[in-house]
């Protein structure tokens, strides 16, 4: 059994009400049944305090100077959030995963910011998957869907030996020996449908 999405409490936290919205209906497509927003930090701590909020997705373009002290703050409210922060000139798949935290460009494509919110969602059930990249969960999207090797090298735009390394690595996290067993472990986690 996993956690029911629809369960989940999260909070879009941005100065920006075009980006608020877009990222609240995104979670809403996710399946988030509760989706507050917050124009600044302190909003932001008090909603999520105020809700117990399990996941928070956050512009840190809020402010770059305080932003990891807001996190910390973030972290430390009654929900014990997961947070998805978003970030310029963050690498791909860089994260703070033992604290909760998964960085995102900005600018990333709505299939990787979906996928950083089914992986922070993952966490949130009973049967936790290891935290995977959002191109891993791309990769193994496709996987789900029937896709080759090649097939998914030419959907993502990637190199075939990078699309083994991805399989791989997602074999690895999820104990998985073959694709099937990987698909079965994802889709009783709520991570692929």
């Amino acid at each position: 059994m996993h956690h029911d999405r629809s369960e989940v409490r999260a909070v879009v936290a941005s100065p920006r009400r075009l980006m608020r919205i877009a990222l609240s209906n995104l979670l809403r497509a996710q399946g988030i049944g509760s989706v507050r927003e917050a124009a600044g930090y302190t909003e932001a701590i008090i909603a999520a305090d105020a809700d117990r909020a399990q996941l928070v997705v956050v512009d840190l373009e809020l402010s770059t100077e305080h932003g990891a002290e807001f996190l910390h703050e973030l972290r430390a409210t009654g929900g014990n959030p997961r947070v998805l922060a978003l970030h310029r000139g963050v690498a791909p798949g860089e994260s703070g995963r033992d604290r909760g935290i998964l960085l995102l460009d900005p600018d990333a494509a709505p299939t990787e910011l979906a996928s950083a919110v089914q992986t922070l969602c993952a966490g949130l059930g009973a049967h936790r998957l290891p935290c995977l990249t959002p191109r891993q969960l791309e990769v193994l999207a496709l996987v789900a869907r029937g896709y080759s090797n090649d097939e998914i090298r030419r959907e993502l735009v990637i190199s075939l030996p990078t699309v083994k390394q991805h399989v791989r690595d997602i074999f690895a996290r999820l104990g998985a020996k073959t694709r099937l067993e990987a698909v079965n472990r994802a889709r009783a986690s709520g991570v692929v449908v």
